[in-house]
């Protein structure tokens, strides 16, 4: 299960490294255009971790759960990041947008944000709820006789 999650979340973020080549860090369109791209990629790459993290919970592997957790911490953390890049660029760039264009400009903003807004808590919730089913299952199954879970918002 391990392996299919890496293909599904490798294959997704080559694609969109490919799309950011060559990389052009000084230039605000270039960041704009990228930055745009990582905060509207991360859907199956997050995915993918949340099935390498259910398959480290049924394994009852501790350690893939708490390295998976932290990877989507850090996921929801660099996510954000690089939303407020994202927006700053945004805020720079938009005098420049010839008027035809500017629709388009306002539209893929929007949606690049939404998406960001989406996914940076369901980063943060995936990996809030593997180390919160790590700590479930350290002293609160010895005291209630419940197992901890994945899924955010349960009981455990």
């Amino acid at each position: 299960m391990y392996a299919m999650a890496a293909v599904l979340a490798l294959s997704t973020l080559m694609d969109t490294g490919i799309k950011m080549w060559p990389l052009q860090v000084g230039s605000s369109q270039w960041r704009f255009g990228a930055f745009g791209l990582l905060l509207s990629g991360p859907v199956t790459p997050l995915l993918a971790l949340a099935l390498a993290m259910a398959a480290g919970f049924l394994a009852q592997s501790r350690r893939a759960v708490r390295g998976f957790s932290i990877v989507a911490l850090a996921v929801g953390a660099l996510l954000t990041i690089v939303l407020l890049a994202f927006l700053v660029d945004y805020m720079s760039l938009r005098p420049t947008v010839e008027a035809p264009l500017r629709l388009t400009f306002a539209v893929a903003t929007t949606k690049a944000v939404i998406q960001a807004l989406l996914v940076i808590p369901a980063a943060l919730a995936l990996g809030w709820g593997g180390l919160k089913s790590l700590a479930a299952s350290d002293g609160g199954t010895a005291r209630s006789g419940r197992r901890g879970s994945l899924v955010v918002g349960q009981p455990s």
